[in-house]
């Protein structure tokens, strides 16, 4: 079975779409990374402020259609990141086996910068497939830990939160790529941000219901 790694948030138009491209930009080509929401917008694309932070970063940021979460979606996947305690929470209840492999993305960046990480593992498909028998081992040394595991929903909210966002899932995604040893290099424009003065678009206000 492939390995998969499901990025999931709320409504599946900011978080998660954009830990997911971030990751896909962070392998070699031999794991497949989608995402998901638990409360989904269906259909819609990634909100406009998200995608201009992605492509600043050099990742584009469309094609894309959100999906709801789905049992099936959470069997298939070797590693789940969440970006908060409740959404964690939301899978292990569709799927009580997924507790293994289902991790908060602040949880997962914390735990594994104290492992050595796959060390015998030769593609990324390896290292991934791995994950959930490294953080298992580091958790036992992290028992006692209190620290901030949730990401701020930023639907709704300023640029400047969008922006604190982005940063968050940015800054965990490198330390986990770079303890897994991920195959490729990080960013195209060299810079641990978005390019300053880049303008992010206005939302439209939508009548649906749900959040990212």
């Amino acid at each position: 079975m492939a390995t998969t790694i499901l990025a999931v948030c709320t409504g599946n138009i900011c978080r998660s779409p954009a830990l997911a491209r971030l990751l896909t930009a962070r392998t070699d080509g031999t794991v497949e990374v989608d995402s998901a929401g638990v409360r989904a917008r269906a259909g819609e694309p990634i909100a406009p402020r998200m995608a201009a932070l992605l492509q600043a970063r050099g990742l584009d940021g469309s094609p894309f259609s959100a999906r709801q979460l789905t049992p099936a979606m959470i069997r298939s996947a070797t590693v789940i990141v969440t970006m908060s305690r409740g959404q964690r929470s939301a899978v292990v209840r569709a799927v009580p086996e997924a507790v293994r492999s289902t991790f908060t993305l602040l949880e997962l960046a914390h735990v594994l910068s104290t492992s050595p990480g796959p060390r015998t593992a030769t593609d990324d498909a390896s290292r991934w497939a791995k994950v959930p028998e490294l953080v298992s081992l580091e958790r036992l040394n992290h028992s006692a830990w209190h620290r901030e595991l949730d990401i701020e929903d930023p639907w709704g909210r300023s640029d400047k939160v969008f922006r604190r966002v982005f940063e968050r899932i940015s800054t965990a995604t490198d330390t986990i790529c770079g303890v897994l040893g991920t195959g490729r290099q990080p960013w195209l424009l060299g810079s641990p941000g978005p390019r300053p003065g880049v303008a992010l678009p206005q939302p439209r206000h939508s009548s649906q219901p749900g959040r990212p």
